[in-house]
């Protein structure tokens, strides 16, 4: 690619939707950075996406409804989930290429949290944030 080049319309919403591979997407958010009138292009696509009457695919896509829960992969992960099911999160991860999922596969993977260790670690660092409570 040539010192002109440009990210088409179809590459800045994928950019959005995080589905370039991390090179793509490095240099998409690079050149959003230093051109402030591609990111005002950016910004139209998006509200001209809003405008429009959306597929049922993609609501699913947008919303990640097929995306499962970090407990069904901790699940996965450690062999307690049936063949069918294995079967549809490897199709997920390997056919869809579902890039969420596959950063929970890998963070879980290295022990990271479950989403109730997760949601405790929050609650317990953000309770001194609170204001108190007037009786």
């Amino acid at each position: 690619m040539s010192d002109t080049w440009l990210p088409t319309d179809a590459e800045l919403l994928a950019w959005i939707d995080e589905d370039l591979d991390p090179v793509a997407s490095a240099r998409v958010e690079t050149f959003l950075r230093d051109r402030p009138p591609l990111l005002s292009r950016l910004e139209e696509l998006l509200a001209d996406r809003e405008k429009a009457s959306l597929s049922l695919g993609e609501i699913w896509r947008r919303h990640r409804i097929s995306c499962p829960p970090r407990t069904l992969w901790q699940a996965y992960l450690d062999g307690s989930v049936g063949d069918g099911v294995a079967q549809y999160l490897q199709g997920h991860l390997n056919l869809v290429g579902c890039r969420v999922c596959q950063a929970n596969v890998d963070d879980l993977g290295r022990g990271g949290a479950s989403s109730d260790d997760l949601q405790r670690k929050i609650f317990s660092t953000s309770i001194g944030r609170l204001p108190r409570r007037k009786d």
